[in-house]
């Protein structure tokens, strides 16, 4: 089963007068905080965090944040949970308004199974970013999860709204509606996701399942997993966030 993706930030240097080696290696160290992933985001992340100082002068609180954040993504994708979450708290308490970083800790806790925690942290990601297209379809799977399927659709419906090219939400509203026994919705939001990504594993595997029932046959109410989909596997899909950057310093 594959797992959430985290948000990373990006990661900008300031100007100084540092030694060109040095410099080199610090140009490094922020290239592999933000993009890299594993053990590789993890080190690079971790120098930036001890040593304080990005471009050569003490590092802020944003940046902070960043780095902690970033870190966490990386430890999440090595199932380093107890970690990823532990750098998300550090990244929140210095960046209260860090809504990456507490949608992060929400794939976190889903990851883990701790779904009423994921849904309080997804609500403070939407709370501070209205725009959340990704939290909206995740709380939407952790509401499914719990067998609240209106409120699944609900979320899905508001994660299509703001990001109308969103195919895995598509999949995930089909899912949630072919559970309630409204197969010709389902069907519809199947293909539609289909027709936004050919490529969309989920999608084709509900659609094709789908079509193999007779036509007043529903399908058995499940909760759905907070995992995503995949053939023989589950069928809603979520993600996590990428690298967030940091500002350069003044």
């Amino acid at each position: 089963m594959t797992r959430f993706v985290a948000f990373a930030f990006l990661i900008v240097m300031g100007s100084g007068s540092l030694g060109a080696l040095f410099e080199s290696a610090i140009a490094d160290d922020l290239a592999d905080c933000e993009r890299t992933g594993g053990d590789k985001q993890i080190q690079a992340c971790s120098r930036i965090i001890e040593s304080g100082l990005l471009s050569g002068k003490p590092i802020s609180k944003k940046n902070l944040a960043a780095a902690y954040n970033n870190r966490g993504r990386a430890y999440g994708e090595t199932g380093a949970l107890d970690r990823a979450i532990s750098d998300y708290n550090a990244a929140i308490r210095l960046n209260p308004d860090f809504a990456t970083a507490y949608y992060n800790r929400g794939v976190a806790y889903g990851d883990s199974g701790e779904v009423e925690r994921a849904i309080a942290d997804f609500d403070n990601a939407i709370q501070r970013n209205s725009q959340y297209a990704t939290a909206y379809n995740n709380r939407g799977i952790a509401y499914q999860f719990k067998g609240d399927l209106d409120g699944a659709i609900a979320d899905y419906d508001m994660a299509i709204k703001l990001n109308p090219e969103y195919a895995t939400a598509y999949n995930n509203r089909g899912d949630a509606y072919e559970k309630k026994g409204d197969l010709q919705r389902a069907a519809a939001d199947y293909s539609k996701a289909l027709s936004l990504d050919p490529a969309h594993k989920a999608a084709a595997y509900n659609l094709q399942n789908l079509e193999k029932q007779p036509s007043k046959e529903s399908p058995p109410a499940t909760a759905a997993p907070l995992e995503a989909g995949k053939p023989g596997g589950d069928t809603t899909s979520h993600q996590v966030e990428g690298s967030t950057g940091l500002d350069a310093p003044d």
